[in-house]
């Protein structure tokens, strides 16, 4: 028997049930699998086929996005320079786009557009991530923060969301 080890790739491509297995946590009861290979996943032709089926169900592709970018924040955090560029790029894959960059980005318009029924969501701003207290995690905004438990409470109909961001 072969030992594995860091310096060795094991490739996994599983299929049916075994999408599920998180084989990179096996264990012989000292050591986990990925920590003696490099454990990587392939899909198998039964996961491209479920994805496909899955693409057919749905209704259409997104069709409206608002884009949010901030590139100033004053001398607490280091500007974005090229936020609002990426907020504008982002928009033109899109029917219908709304974007809010740097002074109109301020936490009360972003959660009033939230509301607008939009399939994409795009947020190019810092953010704060806190591992200990996840509700205390918040992006950064124009003139204030939004905060995690606050997006929580809003009702969302987007199904992508995106975040560019350091956290």
């Amino acid at each position: 028997q072969r030992q594995l080890s860091p310096r060795r790739l094991l490739v996994i491509a599983p299929a049916g049930r075994l999408h599920g297995l998180p084989f990179h946590a096996l264990t012989d009861g000292a050591t986990y699998l990925c920590q003696r290979a490099v454990v990587s996943y392939a899909p198998s032709l039964t996961a491209l086929d479920f994805s496909l089926a899955r693409a057919a169900e749905l209704p259409t592709h997104p069709q409206s996005i608002l884009a949010v970018a901030v590139e100033q924040f004053g001398d607490s955090v280091p500007p974005l320079p090229h936020a609002s560029d990426e907020a504008e790029l982002a928009a033109r894959f899109f029917h219908k786009s709304e974007l809010l960059c740097n002074s109109s980005a301020t936490p009360e318009i972003v959660i009033a557009k939230l509301s607008g029924g939009y399939d994409a969501l795009h947020f190019a701003t810092h953010s704060i991530f806190d591992a200990q207290f996840g509700r205390l995690s918040r992006l950064l905004l124009h003139g204030g923060d939004l905060q995690a438990d606050e997006i929580e409470q809003l009702s969302l109909s987007a199904r992508l969301a995106t975040l560019t961001a350091c956290h």
